[in-house]
């Protein structure tokens, strides 16, 4: 986009495409002159996009579509940005992983692969590899209850495990202490 070069520009941009069916993240980057836009199955092609932003006014450059499949990794224990941050570098130095974005609030990585990406067992094994444990791996739409089920459980597991490492200790620590009271 080679008139982007304002957060304007880029929040006009961001809203044009977003208001397309099927838009899953839009990431715009105003120094490189750059918009990555994810679509679901089922969303724009290249060629929409393009004329959508046309439509507001921007020229586009080019326009380069990347297939790629997206899984949805539960991750429990990634609870904060430097969990997050240090899963996506992890991720991000795999050759076939084209993108990734997380969510802390429910504890979840996408993770759009190409045709040369890792599998799903690649997936698990390379976060794990990073100190993570992982509760599921599934291709993004193919969710279903009993995985959630599943995903609750182990975040649950975990939950309760960090309680006991921390009671423990505190316990101790309380009962010697009342002992100079």
């Amino acid at each position: 986009m080679p008139g982007m070069g304002s957060d304007h520009c880029a929040g006009i941009i961001n809203k044009t495409i977003g208001r397309l069916d099927g838009i899953d993240q839009i990431e715009t980057n105003i120094a490189k002159h750059k918009v990555s836009v994810r679509s679901l199955a089922s969303g724009p092609d290249g060629e929409a996009l393009k004329h959508a932003v046309e439509g507001a006014g921007y020229d586009v450059a080019s326009v380069r579509e990347v297939g790629g499949r997206t899984f949805r990794v539960t991750v429990p224990g990634m609870g904060s940005d430097h969990c997050a941050g240090i899963i996506k570098s992890t991720l991000a130095r795999h050759d076939g992983v084209q993108t990734t974005s997380t969510n802390i609030a429910n504890h979840t990585v996408s993770v759009v692969v190409g045709s040369d990406g890792p599998t799903e067992n690649e997936l698990k094994e390379l976060i794990e590899g990073a100190g993570y444990d992982v509760a599921a791996v599934a291709l993004e739409g193919d969710a279903s209850q009993e995985e959630d089920s599943a995903v609750e459980e182990a975040y649950l597991k975990l939950a309760l495990r960090r309680f006991w490492i921390a009671a423990v200790p505190t316990t101790l620590i309380m009962c010697s202490n009342s002992d100079l009271i």
